[in-house]
């Protein structure tokens, strides 16, 4: 298995620093290159690329430089059409490979199972402990984030992989199509959504697992909403309506009572059960919030994106008239 990796990076020296750190000790079963993607950034990272050079010379590495930030999808797709490799690799910036034979593994499981066509899995922090985090979707797009702890959790197959530690089949991107560009979040739920449709697979394993320490740094202009709850909001639920118009456009009408009703539901379990959302709260770096305020936060956000899909749908009915 011959493998791209492929890190888009916007000013994040010291976490693109720690990232290849931790790549210094891949083992390969096959060629590996790597590309990292400076997406309009002003941060020199050559030093860090001769470093990783001189400690791994088996290991061809480059940096493309893109004048202005064009956000992740376009920075890795800026790549991916230019990559003849049968896998790749999907890395985000402020992740840390955890398990040297991840490769290896990865490719044991694509032998084994020729249905599957992705694999990786997500490790959160929380107080200094370890958690897998795997994701439900429901049938509008609000999820619900499982945090297991490292040691106790078992390989399974997923609905989707964060792109933060995402191994794909090359060739399937090839039918399906790269990331969606019009989407600022989500876009590889969308990936992962799509691959599925395709009536492949994606499989998380605790073997697979890199930690996603969800840096605050190296995010500017329309890609900086995740430094305040309110602004993350407004971004996921804008990027939901656009999943729900690509994968589920049948339950648009529905929407508004269906929202209701899941979103009663997850508060309440939240609340009863002390579930994920105080602690992705936290993860989205406003400690402070409470479930009342971050619901709130999310309340305003759904209100924004029916206003946004409004505007949309009616664009939409002025192109079909004319």
């Amino acid at each position: 298995m011959d493998i791209t990796v492929i890190v888009p990076v916007h000013n994040r020296f010291s976490d693109i620093d720690r990232l290849l750190s931790s790549l210094k000790l891949i083992e390969a079963p096959g060629q590996i290159t790597i590309r990292i993607v400076d997406d309009g950034g002003t941060v020199d990272y050559d030093p860090l690329i001769q470093d990783f050079k001189n400690s791994r010379p088996d290991l061809p590495i480059s940096l493309l430089k893109i004048k202005s930030s064009v956000g992740p999808a376009k920075a890795r797709n800026t790549i991916l059409r230019d990559c003849d490799t049968s896998h790749v690799w999907f890395l985000d910036s402020d992740a840390e490979v955890v398990n040297p034979d991840t490769l290896i593994r990865a490719n044991e499981i694509f032998t084994n199972n020729p249905t599957v066509r992705a694999v990786g899995e997500e490790i959160v922090c929380f107080a200094d402990n370890m958690f897998l985090c795997r994701t439900r979707f429901f049938p509008n797009f609000f999820f619900r984030s499982s945090f297991l702890p490292k040691e106790k959790a078992e390989p399974c197959f997923a609905e989707a992989i964060p792109s933060s530690n995402l191994i794909v089949d090359r060739r399937i991107l090839e039918s399906i199509g790269y990331f969606n560009e019009d989407l600022k979040l989500f876009e590889d739920v969308d990936l992962c959504f799509r691959i599925r449709h395709a009536g492949y697979k994606l499989f998380s394993s605790p073997s697979l697992a890199a930690i996603h320490h969800s840096s605050p740094s190296g995010r500017t202009g329309a890609y900086n909403f995740y430094q305040t709850v309110l602004g993350y909001s407004r971004t996921f639920h804008l990027a939901r309506i656009q999943l729900i118009r690509l994968h589920n456009p049948r339950i648009l009408c529905f929407l508004p009572f269906i929202d209701l009703t899941l979103g009663v539901y997850l508060f309440l379990d939240s609340v009863l059960f002390n579930r994920s959302a105080e602690k992705t709260a936290k993860k989205k770096r406003n400690a402070s919030f409470g479930i009342v305020s971050y619901a709130f936060c999310h309340f305003l956000g759904i209100l924004l994106a029916y206003f946004s899909l409004l505007i949309r749908l009616r664009e939409d009915n002025d192109k079909t008239t004319l």
